[in-house]
């Protein structure tokens, strides 16, 4: 056997035998080539998944190491351990050494039953996903969006909030990877506000977030920035 260059490239001579796996004659051989790859790369791993009921909503954190080739990590939501569906997205930060630490917050959960998973992608597309953790209902408290329009959305979006008591409002708007883009104060009162949020074409095209925060409450809800 000769091996050759840096692509680990093997030469192989195989003496012909019988069936019975006698050697018929040594001078009758077949000479092949394989290659073999020598960069394995190994899948990431996923320490640690858990959460906590907070205040604002259920905290979600996660542990990793060894995240060579991760590319990001979905957090799904299912109300019935069933049938999961995208509520948030954080890039991996690709740390192929030591333990890496990420949160999320849902800011609107359920107000029966949560359970959430993680779906851990890689560079190529591959995923897996983690254990499923559950909590119950966490409902807000006394605060509700009844109308987000447009949806999908190019310059301006009409919010309706409904509120049991007047209260400051914190309105944000996030990315996927929950950093926040725009922030906007408004002085609910009680009854149903109406909020008019313009100036948003300069948006990039693509998925959101309007996080709504109370003192004692907080909502979130998905939208759709199109040209």
């Amino acid at each position: 056997m000769s091996r050759g260059g840096d692509a680990n490239t093997y030469k192989v001579k195989v003496n012909g035998t019988s069936l019975s796996g006698l050697t018929l004659c040594s001078a009758v051989s077949a000479t092949g080539t394989i290659v073999v790859n020598p960069a394995v790369v190994l899948p990431l791993s996923l320490i640690d998944f858990k959460g906590k009921k907070q205040s604002a909503g259920i905290l979600l954190e996660w542990t990793t190491e060894n995240e060579i080739h991760a590319d990001r990590f979905e957090i799904e939501r299912s109300n019935n351990g069933i049938s999961f569906y995208n509520i948030g997205r954080i890039n991996a930060t690709g740390n192929a050494g030591a333990k890496t630490f990420y949160s999320y917050m849902d800011f609107n959960p359920a107000a029966s039953k949560n359970y959430y998973q993680l779906k851990m992608i890689d560079m190529d597309g591959k995923f897996s996903y983690s254990k499923v953790v559950a909590f119950s209902g966490q409902g807000t408290k006394n605060v509700f969006i009844s109308n987000v329009s447009p949806n999908p959305f190019t310059n301006k979006i009409d919010l309706t909030i409904n509120l049991e008591k007047s209260a400051p409002l914190q309105l944000q708007i996030i990315d996927l990877t929950g950093r926040v883009i725009i922030t906007k104060t408004v002085n609910g009162t009680a009854g149903s506000n109406n909020i008019q949020w313009n100036g948003l074409n300069k948006l990039a095209e693509g998925i959101y977030y309007i996080n709504i925060n109370r003192a004692d409450a907080s909502l979130q809800q998905k939208i759709l920035k199109v040209n």
